[in-house]
């Protein structure tokens, strides 16, 4: 799978070497990874970037965003630019783990912790259980990836979605989607289906 790893930009080794640890684990899975951390940028030289280059590193970052099929995030230092990836990845309805390392004294705010997305998950880890989250939130993700087909639609549907996409500021896909996630919560013959499947 593409993951897009993301971390707080730091000086401080401890960070640094479980940022390490992190993409390890994840190379070692074979996953393909997009990741833009303390290697990439100098933290002496953020300040004095140019419009330029800053608007350069959000278009290669979103570019990551919009290709991997998870993002993983170690907020063990807080970031408002991870937390805007978090909130972006989950309007992607791409699955987020935002992971805090258990030495940190960082406390999510509420628009993390307080999240109930189906998309994000909160983990605390440390050098021993860190294998296990990565592995297991790999696993769950493949289950919640969306898959795409084909739909053809009479004019009138197609009038109808073009009307409500405007109306409703969403995709044609979201409106068709959000129907079928509506029906399927009220079919109780396919509750029973997944009940003993």
């Amino acid at each position: 799978m593409k993951v897009y790893f993301s971390a707080t930009i730091t000086d401080d080794e401890q960070y640094k070497s479980s940022y390490k640890k992190i993409l390890n684990i994840l190379k070692q899975g074979k996953h393909d990874i997009y990741e833009y951390g303390s290697d990439q940028l100098d933290t002496s030289k953020i300040l004095s970037q140019s419009d330029d280059e800053i608007l350069k590193i959000y278009r290669e970052l979103d570019k990551f965003l919009k290709q991997a099929d998870v993002y993983i995030a170690d907020i063990s230092l807080p970031s408002v630019a991870i937390g805007y990836e978090i909130s972006q990845a989950i309007v992607l309805r791409k699955p987020v783990l935002a992971l805090i390392n258990e030495k940190s004294s960082f406390q999510p705010l509420a628009t993390i912790k307080g999240n109930k997305s189906r998309y994000l998950e909160l983990e605390k880890y440390n050098v021993n259980t860190l294998p296990k989250i990565l592995k297991d939130f790999m696993k769950k993700s493949k289950k919640k990836l969306d898959s795409k087909f084909i739909l053809i639609v009479s004019p009138e549907i197609d009038s109808y979605l073009t009307w409500s996409s405007q109306e409703n500021r969403m995709h044609k896909a979201q409106i068709v989607r959000d129907a079928i996630e509506k029906v399927m919560s009220k079919d109780t013959e396919y509750k029973k289906f997944l009940e003993t499947a």
